[in-house]
């Protein structure tokens, strides 16, 4: 079959999307590389929750020797380098993103426009909703198209890719601050999804040694959807301040819920292991917004100039999952594999019927 082949995936973001350069900034359009480390960061966790190691590309870059055969070069690096490239191993498609139609300058239940800069998150005294967050540039809302061209390899790639955009738009998000409530998204396709080319991708992955703990696994995961009555993006900030208030003491010591909840202060950032999204319309009238994240076992807290290598540290996960499934109305459809948390298929435990579940195939 001749190369190049293409292939287009349809969506429309039901919360905004955003995405941005090292700066911070998108120049006015949508930039590919978000989608593309979305994608990335998909395939890592599910790989790792199928057994397959794959390391953290910020401590240890995949690399191919230019002096290794294929077979050899294949062998060196993990299946999601394969895919998405590594130092000496080009990545086996390209992707563009555009606008299908107008973009939307605005979302329902946002306080204000998406093409304007918003105030820096902050929250005064004991008050969520004065918290407000703060964009370089705009967030885009409407329907966008995705085509995916093969530059090497087996056709079959490109569907790996879209499965793969399916499911992290049906289970939590693409782009950039998902923590921030961006990023929910639909398939726009009429043809049915069952996620069989990723299914099939994760039950040929061979495994490559222990898989670290202390990494994003989908086995060490949440999601939960909560319904509400209407569209208003405070429901984000109330749920983020609330939640953040309930993993204290006893729930959590400071340093588990810097890492779970995020910290900002002066040169220390680390990012939310948690994400709360804007709501969004669910059909039939309903509205719902998402809170999804990963909790591990163990975890190795951000290197300070104090403690340059820092210990890994155990957390206890269930105490942290309890509080927070604890926290939503009884209502919240909440999955997690292998747990009696989960509302739908309690101790589910075949894998890819677990990742086809959350990940809206039908």
């Amino acid at each position: 079959m001749a190369l190049p082949l293409s292939t287009t995936y349809e969506f429309e973001s039901l919360t905004p999307l955003w995405t941005g350069d090292a700066n911070g900034v998108s120049a006015g359009r949508t930039l590919e590389t978000s989608i593309l480390g979305s994608i990335r960061w998909w395939l890592e966790v599910l790989a790792r929750g199928a057994g397959h190691a794959v390391a953290d590309l910020t401590e240890a870059p995949a690399e191919v020797s230019g002096r290794l055969q294929l077979a050899e070069a294949l062998a060196a690096i993990d299946a999601v380098s394969r895919l998405m490239g590594a130092t000496g191993w080009k990545r086996q498609f390209s992707l563009r993103i555009e606008l299908v139609g107008d973009v939307s300058h605005s979302y329902p239940g946002l306080r204000r426009s998406l093409l304007h800069s918003h105030p820096a998150i902050k929250t005064t005294g004991k008050d969520p909703t004065v918290s407000k967050w703060y964009l370089k540039s705009a967030a885009r809302h409407g329907k966008f198209q995705v085509t995916l061209i093969l530059r090497n390899g087996n056709p079959q790639i490109l569907e790996v890719i879209k499965d793969v955009l399916f499911f992290a738009g049906a289970a939590g998000g693409v782009g950039a601050k998902t923590q921030l409530g961006f990023g929910v998204s639909r398939s726009e396709s009429k043809e049915p999804r069952n996620l069989s080319a990723l299914t099939e991708w994760i039950s040929h992955l061979e495994s490559r040694g222990p898989v670290d703990p202390a990494l994003p696994s989908l086995r060490s995961m949440f999601f939960a959807r909560i319904p509400v009555t209407s569209a208003d993006d405070r429901q984000l900030f109330k749920t983020k301040f609330e939640l953040r208030g309930l993993l204290r003491t006893p729930n959590c010591t400071q340093q588990e819920r810097h890492f779970l909840m995020g910290k900002v202060q002066g040169k220390e950032r680390e990012g939310s292991k948690i994400h709360i999204s804007i709501p969004y319309p669910a059909g039939a009238g309903r509205w719902e917004y998402r809170c999804w994240g990963w909790v591990p076992a163990q975890y190795r807290p951000m290197p300070t100039p104090e403690v340059r290598e820092p210990r890994v540290v155990i957390l206890n996960r269930d105490r942290v999952l309890d509080a927070i499934k604890g926290y939503f109305p009884p209502t919240v459809v909440w999955r997690e594999f292998n747990s009696a948390r989960d509302t739908v298929v309690p101790h589910e435990n075949d894998y890819g019927r677990f990742v086809r579940s959350i990940g809206g195939a039908s």
